[in-house]
């Protein structure tokens, strides 16, 4: 558990600090402008919808009150008795059909409005003289109806109360959107505050647990979302990584006991010597260190072939014949051996493979097969589908169906009958499935007809 020290001042300018490149502050600053884009559309489309509508009840109600008054002329009322202004009505007319004006209250708008006002709603541009003989410029939105016998109504209004509406829902809007973007930023700023808690908390363990190195693993939140995936798969990544490094260690521990031992060998070779040998005993000394040291340059090749297969380096794949390959390496092992090799039942294939890593799989597969033998080693390529498969049986021990799993491991040590006494490094094998893997083939071992063990290695055929 990690304590940090207590301070005098909990409060300090870095937690104050607001991290401008955090996911937290980025989610939060996004989503803000996003409210607020959606909030100026929407406070756009409600301030022409409401504007919209009370201009609407607007123009009804002047509308309303000229058909009000036109009625009222129809049924013999006096145009004098109504040109009393009420409501918003800031004046209204009557004029005759000849355009002579019967009756008028409240400013006075000049010019021949029987002509210059159309029946319903419109607007008109005058000049209107107040009460004190002062001319204003004024826009009127005006309404004119007209009665059966000719005589035309017209209200009008500057429409002050309409356009002090129109503003207070606009004064409402841009109240209330700042309110809500700000309102919406916080929720987003909590909400994701909440959400990456959880990594936050697998962070801080992440630092223990790859600091401490003892399997630990970091707490997943098992709320069964992409945090709790990300747990999962960090915790996926600590376990291939433990898995790794125990296998490297296991790796270097093994190389060097191997490496160890051809060293030790020859020098108790050269010890036991006398230093005064004849030639027959400088002979003897001679060959045996060899020997050692010829096992000592296999030990290293083979090693240093898995640290390059392990750097993963492009290959060049070219189409050759796998029978070709095949007899190579037989009259290779076979000029050396006293064992049969019996290579009648290769027939050529055109395999696509990287001509000196399959040569070098054969090869280890033959050598092994040639070592633990009792007596011959049958060959066989067949071809099933788009793999050519090579098969090698040997008439040897064979290889118990438990350590069939890890025969393939580097320096893996199997029964004791096919131990690397008998010779070998304990890589060949380990060697021949990464060849294989790299090359897009496959490596299986099953038990031989003779008893022995039976490798069938496959590569993609050429197509």
């Amino acid at each position: 558990m990690r304590i940090s020290p207590m301070t005098n001042n909990p409060i300090t300018n870095k937690s104050l600090r607001i991290n401008t490149k955090s996911v937290r502050f980025r989610t939060t600053a996004g989503a803000a402008v996003a409210l607020i884009g959606l909030l100026a559309v929407a406070g756009f489309g409600v301030n022409w919808f409401v504007g919209r509508q009370i201009q609407r009840s607007f123009d009804q109600t002047l509308f309303e009150q000229a058909a009000d008054r036109a009625a009222l002329i129809d049924g013999g009322a006096s145009p004098d008795t109504l040109m009393t202004p009420v409501g918003d009505e800031d004046f209204v007319v009557a004029i005759g059909p000849d355009g002579e004006r019967l009756a008028s209250a409240g400013v006075m708008v000049p010019g021949d409005l029987r002509t210059d006002v159309p029946l319903g709603m419109s607007d008109l541009l005058v000049t209107v003289i107040g009460s004190g003989h002062n001319a204003e410029q004024e826009n009127l939105r005006v309404a004119a109806v007209e009665a059966t016998n000719g005589v035309r109504v017209i209200v009008g209004n500057e429409g002050e109360n309409a356009r002090s509406s129109q503003a207070a829902v606009r004064n409402i809007l841009l109240a209330v959107m700042p309110l809500t973007a700000l309102a919406g930023a916080g929720v987003a700023w909590f909400v994701t505050g909440r959400a990456l808690g959880p990594v936050k908390l697998m962070r801080s363990e992440l630092d223990d647990v790859v600091g401490a190195g003892d399997g630990r693993r970091i707490t997943e939140p098992g709320s069964g979302d992409e945090i709790d995936e990300l747990g999962a798969t960090i915790n996926g990544v600590l376990d291939r990584l433990d898995q790794q490094s125990l296998q490297q260690r296991q790796f270097v521990a093994d190389a060097s006991h191997e490496l160890k031992s051809p060293l030790a060998n020859a020098r108790a070779i050269i010890d036991t010597s006398s230093i005064a040998a004849d030639a027959h005993e400088f002979e003897r000394v001679t060959t045996s260190v060899g020997v050692e040291l010829n096992r000592l340059h296999t030990l290293v090749d083979d090693l240093l072939y898995l640290a390059r297969a392990d750097e993963g380096a492009p290959r060049t794949l070219k189409t050759i014949d796998l029978a070709d390959l095949v007899f190579d390496e037989a009259e290779r092992v076979a000029a050396t051996s006293q064992k049969h090799i019996d290579a009648s039942g290769v027939v050529p294939v055109g395999v696509r493979v990287e001509p000196s890593e399959a040569a070098r799989a054969i090869r280890n597969l033959l050598e092994n097969a040639e070592r633990f033998a009792a007596q011959s080693v049958t060959l066989a390529v067949v071809e099933t589908g788009a793999m050519a498969t090579l098969i090698v049986a040997d008439d040897g021990p064979g290889i118990a169906p438990e350590d069939r799993d890890t025969v393939f491991e580097r320096f893996a040590r199997v029964h004791t009958d096919r131990a690397r006494s008998a010779g070998g490094t304990g890589l060949g094998l380990s060697i021949v499935a990464s060849i294989v893997t790299a090359n897009g083939g496959a490596i299986v071992l099953t038990d031989a007809p003779s008893g022995g063990a039976q490798f069938e290695l496959s590569f993609p055929v050429n197509s």
